[in-house]
């Protein structure tokens, strides 16, 4: 858990979009396999919405990676002396909201696909 307080601010905007993801998912889960009536349109919308949403946590890591980068950028230029490991440091935790908003977009994706196959 503590690459979440090393990503930054960003990552916990990616967090709220990765909890909105799972109750979509989970969502249109029960209402898939669970009994009763299945509205194949709502379920629809919801995976549509979710894959969305893993999408946009992909673009917000890219945004606080960016944001970062920038700062680190500019940390490095107004020091006098810095070692090359300071440098890679500051960059492996500027990837971290990159890397984290990723996942979620990827396995979202791959929940979606394999919901969307049982639909049809």
């Amino acid at each position: 858990m503590d690459f979440l307080f090393q990503g930054g601010p960003v990552m916990w905007i990616i967090v709220i979009f990765l909890i909105i993801d799972l109750v979509m998912l989970i969502n249109a889960i029960t209402k898939l396999f669970g009994s009763g009536e299945k509205k194949y349109t709502v379920i629809a919308n919801n995976l549509n919405t979710a894959q969305w949403l893993g999408a946009i946590s992909a673009v917000t890591g890219l945004l606080g990676t960016l944001s970062g980068i920038s700062l680190a950028a500019n940390a490095i230029s107004q020091a006098d002396n810095i070692s090359p490991a300071i440098v890679w440091g500051g960059m492996h935790v500027a990837l971290i909201p990159f890397i984290f908003g990723l996942y979620i977009f990827i396995l979202t994706s791959l929940v979606v696909l394999f919901l969307k196959r049982k639909i049809k």
